[in-house]
């Protein structure tokens, strides 16, 4: 990882925690589903975007929140303060469809 890579992961959590205003003591990754609306504020085109990624793909909620907790966690290294269209379609992006799929490829 370049010391680039480093400074915005350091940027990408301190946004983490101070977006939370001390509510959430983890990693976007274990934002409890109560308070995910709260803490992932999508932009008004990325709403569309997540909507219809779920519709196409026939999402749960629970992979709903999943796809906003990892687009959180892009829109947060890229410095954005809203969740993006393009961090939305990144985290569809990294979900794995299909008989014997992990989920998430890492």
């Amino acid at each position: 990882m370049s010391k680039k890579e480093k400074e915005n992961m350091g940027y990408s959590r301190s946004m983490m925690f101070s977006e939370a205003n001390q509510i959430l003591t983890c990693n976007n990754a274990h934002i409890p589903a109560g308070i995910v609306n709260d803490i992932c504020h999508i932009a008004g085109s990325a709403e569309k975007a997540f909507l219809s990624g779920m519709a196409n793909y026939s999402l749960s909620a629970r992979a709903g929140h999943s796809i906003l907790r990892l687009a959180r966690t892009i829109a947060d290294i890229d410095g954005e303060n809203e969740i993006t269209e393009s961090a939305i379609e990144e985290a569809i992006e990294y979900r794995q469809f299909g008989d014997g799929d992990a989920v998430w490829p890492f």
